[in-house]
């Protein structure tokens, strides 16, 4: 598949010049080379880089891209990630908050799928699309749902029980969204699911008197770009593989 082709078709899907971002979204490196095969991988790192070579991706699509809104210079470690694409002549496309807000692929609607939210509605609106949501649960112990959860991402949760130990009424939001804490408070939510957290939200919730559920910004943001590359090898045929390279946050 010629590359403008495919980038043409994922900026459509994923409407990247609909979303205001901090990250350059779309196309940030470009390859001589058909692709046929295509790496998927939440972060730039370069040993990601060099396990999608391994495995003959010419594309790597990545979450978190190498370019952002502010200008820097290209030395150090984005220097020898440069270096290295250029020299494989590998392609990389970006999809930030247009990942984050897919309805279809997106993190936060395949990890409500995942939590069995019903009754769905928008938790927190990104230019009127849905960055997070809230929805009912039939009732099912906290710790029962964290372990669950940690169990299909693979990660270690980390539950701050500050709440009933039922939970019915929950709230999802992925990536660093400690910020929403008071907003999930705020609508009657009795657990708040996010990635990973920041110092001052502790007493927060706990004298708001609910529960968080931490399953890491890395561990939440898998679950989007291996449900796009599914997608991608669906309609495309295309081969894809997701090259896991877990931060640990």
């Amino acid at each position: 598949m010629k590359l403008s082709e495919l980038v043409y078709y994922l900026d459509n899907y994923l409407e990247i010049d609909q979303v205001a971002d901090v990250c350059v979204n779309g196309l940030e490196v470009e390859c001589g080379q058909e692709i046929t095969k295509i790496a998927l991988a939440v972060d730039p790192a370069e040993q990601v880089f060099r396990k999608a070579d391994q495995e003959g991706a010419q594309l790597v699509l990545l979450h978190h891209g190498l370019f952002w809104k502010e200008a820097v210079p290209i030395t150090g470690p984005l220097y020898r990630r440069l270096r290295f694409l250029l020299r494989r002549d590998m392609a990389v496309y970006a999809a930030h908050l247009p990942l984050d807000i897919h309805e279809e692929v997106g993190h936060n609607a395949i990890l409500a799928g995942m939590i069995g939210l019903a009754n769905q509605e928008p938790f927190v609106l990104h230019k009127g699309k849905p960055l997070g949501y809230i929805g009912q649960l039939p009732g099912i112990h906290r710790s029962d749902l964290a372990d669950r959860l940690g169990a299909q991402l693979g990660v270690e949760p980390a539950l701050w029980a500050f709440g009933r130990e039922n939970v019915s009424r929950v709230a999802v939001c992925s990536g660093k969204a400690d910020s929403e804490l008071a907003e999930a408070h705020r609508r009657g939510c009795e657990l708040y699911i996010t990635g990973e957290t920041a110092h001052s939200a502790f007493t927060m919730a706990q004298d708001m008197g609910i529960n968080v559920l931490f399953l890491g910004h890395y561990g939440t943001e898998t679950v989007g770009l291996k449900a796009l590359g599914e997608h991608l090898h669906n309609r495309f045929g295309l081969e894809t593989v997701f090259i896991d390279h877990p931060t640990g946050l």
